[in-house]
């Protein structure tokens, strides 16, 4: 069984900050399917991109930088204790095919 990082609760986030993608694609110089992969929960972004999109998550909601950081970092932690949690379980069901 392959267990990978899921990003439910950050793409949750993300489509709440978001809103009208088509509006924020419009303002901001980013590529749609970034964008469509990041709010389907396919993936997650990564340095150095997940500062720039902060910074104008910023500027497009005018919500406090520190802020939006800590509501990412609190979505992203939620994913990834999942994962360890998917992890630990499966070492689990090894040890008990064993």
């Amino acid at each position: 069984m392959n267990i990978s990082v899921k990003n439910v609760y950050f793409a949750k986030w993300l489509n709440r900050k978001i809103g009208s993608k088509d509006r924020f694609l419009r303002r901001f110089e980013w590529k749609s399917r970034e964008i469509k992969r990041w709010c389907q929960g396919q993936n997650f972004p990564k340095a150095p991109i997940l500062p720039q999109l902060l910074y104008d998550l910023h500027l497009y909601t005018g919500q406090e930088y520190t802020s939006l950081i800590s509501e990412a970092h609190e979505a992203l932690l939620k994913d990834y204790k999942e994962y360890k949690h998917g992890q630990k379980e499966v070492r689990e069901s090894f040890r008990q095919e064993e």
